[in-house]
């Protein structure tokens, strides 16, 4: 309006209503065990997210995967953030080291003819080992997974070196353990 007269317009106003925070409806790492030097790839399904990025040196990530070589085990956050805020999720790449320094509680050994032997347990550094492999006396067993050495002994022998190696997907380690039977 001015003193000359007046002009109206009708406005129409939409309000919206404000996004809500990110969905982050997967988040995975595959595959989730790696070897030294191995890699795996990160992938996500992320909806309402402005922005993503994830931690430990991968930074600001489009698209819906990305692939990583952790030196060590690693747990990854993925981050998706909109005007309404941040969600997170994690998803771990673990490394899998060689067994090392593999050593029985008892060695040398002394058992009995006829007598079970109280369970010889492997000690190691390093990774797990899925395995373990190696020769005994008659009547001694090796567990297959455990490397418990356990049973009763049939058989009378001087003390004698008995190999035993522990595996994983990432290399091995061996001890000779010795063994008398009387």
């Amino acid at each position: 309006s001015n003193a000359a007269g007046s002009t109206s317009v009708v406005l129409t106003i939409t309000i919206a209503p404000s996004p809500g925070l990110p969905v982050i409806t997967s988040f995975a790492a595959n595959p989730p065990t790696v070897s030294p030097g191995g890699s795996s790839t990160l992938s996500w399904s992320v909806t309402g997210a402005a922005s993503l990025s994830i931690d430990n040196g991968v930074g600001t990530v489009v698209g819906t995967s990305t692939t990583v070589a952790p030196t060590v085990t690693t747990t990854y956050t993925l981050s998706a953030t909109n005007v309404a805020g941040t969600v997170t999720a994690t998803a771990t790449v673990t490394v899998l080291a060689p067994p090392t320094n593999l050593r029985y509680t008892t060695n040398p050994a002394s058992y009995t003819v006829g007598v079970a032997v109280p369970a010889n347990a492997p000690l190691w550094d390093g990774g797990t080992p899925t395995s373990f492999t190696g020769s005994l006396p008659p009547g001694l067993l090796l567990g297959a997974t455990t490397g418990v050495v356990s049973g009763t002994p049939t058989t009378a022998a001087a003390a004698a070196p008995f190999t035993i190696t522990a595996s994983n997907a990432a290399g091995s380690t061996s001890v000779v353990l010795t063994i008398t039977i009387a």
